[in-house]
């Protein structure tokens, strides 16, 4: 029996139609020295984090550039996240010993640290964090299914010469070889400040096309085949300032430096937690600035005292993004195992876990789901005809009446 014979005349809908969800706003920022940053006071950056922050009201907030003081995060925690008592952050780790680090800050409501610490991922520039988190209404109510997101934050290798590029390469190979400690099932969203030059670059080849394509992650701007020059000037996201003013760069709007990228599990519509591919933004970029300084002239983006605030905290712009989460994830799943499956040429034979009245749902790599189907109970498998379709992931997702799950993802060539 064969279904999607050809993927394109099948329904499309989104999942948002399917179940009730909440969201995770998540936002990675480049803080710009802070601590440290000439031509301004601390007081200042925490006054204008803070409107930036009361704005967004980010449930994960992580950031780059931080001087590697403990009193810096607590003067964030407490000055510029004073509308939100329930923020905590992470212990700062600076094992190379850098003058700048990461650090991230979550809602302890929401989510609880898997370890005391993050892990260091070694690199020899400065430290590659990896937050692990069990997402708490995961475990409310008796849920037998936790579910765990891990952030992974770095700073790359700034500059545009060969070496500069070289050690941008080893951040990412450092990464990707981390990623291959992580389950498959679990989410992970990679972010920071990649000071990648083009999409063609290694480092970000690496990352999103690397040779284990288990491991590949998902530019979920839908940018990943080229960002610069002036038609996407919307997701760039440095320098706000056209001159330097004796802290950080200058040039204007014409880089995109800043990422949040996405496991291949935050794709598939149907799971408990999915990125929402439309909510990824460089936050205050009207689009408006290309080559040129931040303007709060004509930007309906965010209000006009957070653009000022933007503009002056430092010479990038944060990225952001939502998760969305199914409102009945504190239930549990009593199974989330692969599938096993078979592929060649572009033909996919699905094995069936046991006989049940299984619902089967097939989507692409951008999370949209393509097509739903209820199969017979008698079947033990399934046969899959993608020779048509583009070069990619695509994800299979099974659901017995009781709920159970059981899922796959194929590489199709």
């Amino acid at each position: 029996m064969k279904f999607l014979s050809t993927l394109a005349l099948l329904l499309s809908f989104s999942l948002g139609q399917l179940q009730a969800q909440t969201s995770i706003k998540v936002m990675n920022y480049n803080l710009l020295l802070f601590g440290d940053c000439l031509g301004v006071t601390t007081s200042q950056k925490y006054q204008w984090l803070g409107t930036i922050l009361d704005e967004y009201r980010p449930d994960i907030f992580t950031v780059n550039e931080l001087i590697p003081q403990t009193a810096y995060a607590n003067g964030i925690k407490a000055l510029s996240f004073d509308y939100n008592p329930n923020i905590s952050f992470y212990p700062i780790t600076n094992q190379a010993n850098s003058n700048i680090v990461n650090a991230l800050f979550y809602d302890k409501t929401k989510f609880q640290p898997v370890a005391t610490q993050s892990v260091v991922i070694p690199y020899s520039l400065r430290d590659i964090n990896a937050y692990r988190m069990i997402y708490l209404p995961s475990i409310a109510d008796g849920g037998r299914d936790t579910l765990f997101l891990t952030c992974i934050v770095a700073h790359l290798k700034a500059g545009d010469g060969s070496s500069e590029a070289s050690q941008r390469q080893a951040g990412a190979a450092a990464i990707v070889n981390f990623l291959k400690t992580v389950p498959d099932e679990e989410y992970v969203l990679v972010m920071g400040d990649f000071n990648v030059y083009s999409h063609q670059e290694a480092a970000y080849q690496t990352l999103v096309n690397g040779s284990d394509v288990a491991e590949r992650l998902v530019d979920v701007s839908g940018k990943g085949n080229g960002w610069n020059g002036a038609a996407n000037a919307i997701i760039h996201t440095q320098s706000t300032r056209l001159s330097n003013s004796g802290c950080g760069s200058s040039g204007g709007m014409d880089d995109r430096f800043d990422f949040i990228l996405a496991s291949q599990s935050l794709i598939a519509a149907g799971e408990p937690i999915r990125i929402d591919s439309s909510s990824y933004k460089a936050y205050g970029n009207a689009g408006l600035n290309y080559n040129n300084e931040l303007s709060c002239s004509g930007n309906s983006t965010v209000p006009l005292s957070v653009c000022l605030a933007l503009k002056q905290m430092s010479d990038h712009l944060p990225v952001v993004v939502e998760l969305k989460v199914n409102s009945s994830v504190a239930i549990g799943r009593e199974l989330h195992t692969q599938l096993r499956i078979t592929a060649e040429q572009g033909l996919v034979n699905v094995t069936l876990p046991y006989p049940a009245q299984w619902t089967m749902m097939v989507g692409g790599m951008n999370g949209q789901l393509i097509t739903r189907q209820n199969l017979d109970r008698g079947m033990n498998h399934v046969e899959l005809d993608l020779r048509s379709e583009a070069p990619g992931w695509y994800w299979i997702r099974m659901t017995d009446q009781q709920g159970k799950l059981a899922w796959a993802k194929v590489w199709k060539e």
